[in-house]
C-alpha cells in the first residue's frame, strides 16, 4: 500500500504552481541564487560593455603579444614664429621631419609610411622614390603645391607603422602611402599559440571591451616596449646565421601573418577614416642575386654527411659552368631536403643559365619563401596586399612586384634593380616613382581639378639613362660589410660584376677598385668552400685587418680570429672568410 502523504505531496506542489498559486520556497530560493549567480553578472557585463563602448576610449590591442609605445613621436613646436608639427625618431631622414601646421590653401599632401625602402636606404637624401615623385609633380604639374612626407624607418614592420598612424591625420594629409611588408620577422618575439580550447576561451574574450582591458594586464604573454631602436634576431654577435623562431615554427609564422593583415588593414581603415585614399604597394625582392640566408635541414648522421656531399658538388659544377649537372645534383638533394631554400636557389640559377626562364623563376620564389632568417617578404604578404586593394573601395594597388620583374634584365630582379636583398636601386625607385605617380594621375586620387588624362602628355623618368651613384662610396664600403654579415659572398662577387660594368665617372674608381678586391677574396673562398683545393692559402692577417678598419668593422673581424682559432686550427697567417655553414 501506497503511503498517502508521499504520495499527495507532488499533485499539492504541481498545484501551487499550476494554478496560479504562490512558487514552492526551495525553487524559489534556487532560482534566486542562480539569478543572482549567472544573470545578474551577465546584466553588469552587458552593461559595462555597453558603457565602455559608447566612451571615446582607445581600446586597441593586439591579441598575442603585448606592444606598448610609439615608434615615433609628434609634437608640435614654434620654429622661427611659425608652428609645425615635429616627426621624430633616429631612423627618419631626417631624423626631425618638419611639417607645417597651417597647410596652405590648395596645397596637397602626401604621406608614405613604410620601412628603409620606403625611406631611400642606401642612397644619399633626396634620393628615394618620394623625392622622385615630387619631382614628376613639379615637372608635369608646375602650378600645383604637392608636397611628400616620407615615414620611413630602417626595420620597421607594420605593427611599428600601426602605433603612430593615428597621429597622421593632424598633418591633414591628402593621400597616404603604404610601402611595408619586408620588416615582419625581423624583430624577436613570441605569440601565444593559436590553439586549443583556452584560445578559443581567449579569443571570444579579447573582442569584448572588457576583455580587452583586461588583456593589458592578465591576459598577454609578452611585452614589446617600442623605441627608436630595432633589434635584428636573424643574426646575432658571432655573426651565424640564425632562423627566426617566428618563421621556423609553423605556428608562429601564421600568426605573424595573420598579424600583419590586421595591422594593414587597421592602417588602411584609420586613412579611410579621415576620408583618404590609400596608395597600396606589393613588395619587390631581389630573387636572383641574393641567396637565402637561412636554410632549414633536418637530415642527421649519415643521411646528412651524404646529402651534403651532394650539395657541395651541385655548388661546385655551377660554379664550374656545368649547369645540367648542377641540375642534377640540386634537384636530388632537393628530393632529400625539399625545404632546403639555398638548394631551391642554386636549382634556380642553374636552370636559368640553360634558359629554362619559368623553372627558374619559380624556384627563385620558392626559395624566397622557405627562407627561415627573411629580410624580404613572403609570397603571401603581396597575396595578401592583393587580396585587401581588391576588397575595399579607395584602396589603390601598385603592384611594384610584378612591375619589377616585367623591368628586370634577366629572368627575375637582381642587382639591375636593387642594391641588396630588398633596396632599390636608382632606377628601382625611379620605377617606384614612374608607377605611382601613373596611379595618381589615372585615378586622381588628388582631387586635382583640370588633370589631363592623356598619357602622351604626361612626363615620366627615362629608365634607360645611366645611373649615378647615388649611394657614394662610404656607403657602399659599409654594405658590403652588411653582405659579409649576412654571408652573401655570392652577392658580393655578383654586385661587383655589375658594378664594373657602369660607365666611368658614375662610380669612384677607388670604389671600383676596392670592391673587386672583395670579389676577389670571396671568389678564392668560393673555390675553397666547393672543394676545388683541399688546402688553400688564405689572406693573412695584416691584409684582412686593412679591409676590416676600412670598413669599420673590427668587432667583426676579432671574431673571426676567435672563431678560426677555436674551429678551425690554422695558423695565425691563413684564415678562412667566414666558414659559411649550411643549414
Amino acid at each position: 500500500m501506497v503511503d498517502d502523504d508521499t504520495e499527495s505531496r507532488p499533485d499539492a506542489d504541481l498545484s501551487t504552481t499550476r494554478g496560479g498559486g504562490s512558487m514552492n520556497p526551495r525553487r524559489k530560493k534556487l532560482l534566486a541564487k542562480l539569478f543572482l549567480v549567472f544573470v545578474m553578472p551577465a546584466m553588469f557585463f552587458m552593461a559595462v560593455e555597453g558603457v565602455l563602448r559608447i566612451l571615446p576610449l582607445d581600446f586597441e590591442t593586439e591579441p598575442a603579444v603585448k606592444i606598448e609605445g610609439s615608434t615615433a613621436s609628434f609634437t608640435e613646436e614654434t620654429i622661427n614664429n611659425e608652428r609645425y608639427y615635429v616627426a621624430s625618431n633616429e631612423s627618419f631622414r631626417p631624423p626631425k621631419i618638419k611639417i607645417p601646421r597651417d597647410k596652405q590653401q590648395g596645397a596637397f599632401r602626401i604621406v608614405s609610411i613604410g620601412g628603409s625602402a620606403s625611406n631611400g636606404l642606401p642612397h644619399a637624401v633626396g634620393n628615394s622614390y618620394l623625392d622622385y615623385l615630387q619631382d614628376l609633380f613639379v615637372q608635369n604639374l608646375p602650378d600645383q603645391n604637392v608636397e611628400v612626407y616620407n615615414f620611413g624607418g630602417s626595420g620597421f614592420a607594420s605593427y611599428r607603422l600601426r602605433t603612430f598612424i593615428g597621429q597622421i591625420e593632424q598633418l591633414q594629409p591628402d593621400l597616404v602611402i603604404i610601402y611595408s611588408g619586408n620588416n615582419e620577422f625581423v624583430e624577436a618575439r613570441r605569440y601565444a599559440t593559436r590553439s586549443g580550447m583556452t584560445w578559443r576561451i581567449r579569443q571570444f574574450i579579447v573582442k569584448t571591451r572588457i576583455g580587452q582591458l583586461l588583456s593589458r594586464s592578465i591576459l598577454q604573454t609578452k611585452q614589446i616596449v617600442l623605441n627608436n631602436t630595432v633589434e635584428i634576431a636573424v643574426y646575432d654577435d658571432t655573426i651565424q646565421k640564425k632562423a627566426s623562431n617566428l618563421r621556423a615554427e609553423p605556428g608562429q609564422t601564421e600568426i605573424v601573418l595573420s598579424e600583419y593583415e590586421d595591422n594593414i588593414r587597421a592602417i588602411i581603415d584609420e586613412a579611410l577614416g579621415w576620408q583618404v585614399p590609400v596608395l597600396l604597394f606589393t613588395i619587390p625582392a631581389n630573387l636572383r642575386d641574393w641567396r637565402p640566408h637561412v636554410s632549414f635541414s633536418k637530415s642527421e648522421g649519415p643521411e646528412r654527411v651524404k646529402w651534403l656531399q651532394d650539395f657541395t658538388r651541385g655548388r661546385g659544377c655551377f660554379f664550374d659552368g656545368e649547369y645540367k649537372e648542377a641540375e642534377v645534383a640540386f634537384r636530388k638533394v632537393i628530393s632529400v631536403e625539399p625545404l632546403h631554400a639555398e638548394s631551391c636557389y642554386f636549382l634556380g640559377r642553374a636552370l636559368e643559365m640553360q634558359g629554362q626562364k619559368e623553372s627558374s623563376f619559380d624556384m627563385y620564389l620558392q626559395a624566397k619563401e622557405l627562407d627561415y632568417g627573411p629580410f624580404r617578404a613572403l609570397n603571401v604578404i603581396n597575396e595578401t596586399l592583393r587580396k585587401i586593394a581588391g576588397e575595399k573601395e579607395q584602396v589603390y594597388l601598385v603592384d611594384l612586384e610584378r612591375e619589377f620583374i616585367s623591368c628586370a634584365e634577366g629572368v627575375a630582379p637582381g642587382f639591375d634593380l636593387f642594391v641588396d636583398y630588398c633596396h632599390p636601386t636608382y632606377r628601382g625607385n625611379r620605377i617606384i616613382a614612374n608607377k605611382s605617380f601613373e596611379r595618381i594621375v589615372a585615378d586622381n586620387l588628388l582631387g586635382i581639378s583640370g588633370l589631363t588624362s592623356d598619357e602622351s602628355a604626361i612626363q615620366y623618368y627615362d629608365l634607360r639613362e645611366t645611373e649615378p651613384d647615388s649611394v657614394g662610396q662610404y656607403t657602399w664600403n659599409k654594405l658590403f660589410a652588411w653582405y659579409v654579415v649576412l654571408h652573401q659572398h655570392e652577392a658580393i662577387i655578383a654586385l661587383s660584376n655589375k658594378l664594373q660594368t657602369v660607365e666611368e665617372g658614375m662610380i669612384a674608381q677607388g670604389t671600383r677598385n676596392h670592391i673587386a678586391r672583395w670579389a676577389a677574396v670571396l671568389a678564392e673562398y668560393e673555390e675553397f668552400k666547393n672543394g676545388k683545393y683541399p688546402v688553400k692559402p688564405w689572406v693573412d692577417q695584416a691584409e684582412l685587418k686593412k679591409f676590416s678598419v676600412h670598413l669599420d668593422f673590427k668587432r667583426l673581424y676579432h671574431e673571426m680570429i676567435r672563431k678560426s682559432q677555436r674551429e678551425n686550427g690554422l695558423p695565425d697567417h691563413k684564415l678562412p672568410w667566414l666558414r659559411d655553414e649550411v643549414y
